[in-house]
């Protein structure tokens, strides 16, 4: 089973961002910057998406990729994807398909991704920050 939430209000992201940078044990694709560096502060240009996913299920990933082309616009110009895995890994046929994910975007800035374990969990956790 899928959960996916939205977030539109400029603060809510903002605070989504804060959550993903102080992550602790985190590798993602940025040095820890201030919001308003990687995006314009236009209300309603930026949203967060929250996506969990049953980390046990077999096909998890096709699930996840599923629900981010549902509710990740494709002209979305910048992007921050952020992935907390359970226990298991991720295995590079997964790695992969995120990449792909990533190369779907018609986007001549930037897409960043970063990845972190949560022991805490069973579910594929992902946090989207996406400006229009």
């Amino acid at each position: 089973m899928t959960f996916e939430e939205k977030i539109q209000n400029l603060q809510d992201v903002k605070c989504i961002y804060e959550e993903i940078v102080n992550t602790p044990n985190c590798v993602i694709g940025i040095e820890p910057c201030e919001f308003d560096q990687l995006f314009d502060n236009k209300e309603g240009d930026i949203e967060a998406i929250r996506i969990s996913v049953d980390g046990t299920s077999e096909n998890r990933m096709e699930e996840l990729l599923e629900s981010l082309k549902t509710n990740v616009r494709q002209d979305t110009k910048r992007l921050i994807l952020f992935i907390s895995a359970p226990e298991k890994e991720l295995n590079m046929d997964e790695v992969y398909s995120i990449n792909d994910f990533l190369n779907w975007f018609d986007s001549e800035d930037s897409c960043i991704w970063g990845y972190c374990r949560d022991e805490s969990t069973t579910n594929l956790k992902v946090a989207i920050i996406a400006q229009k």
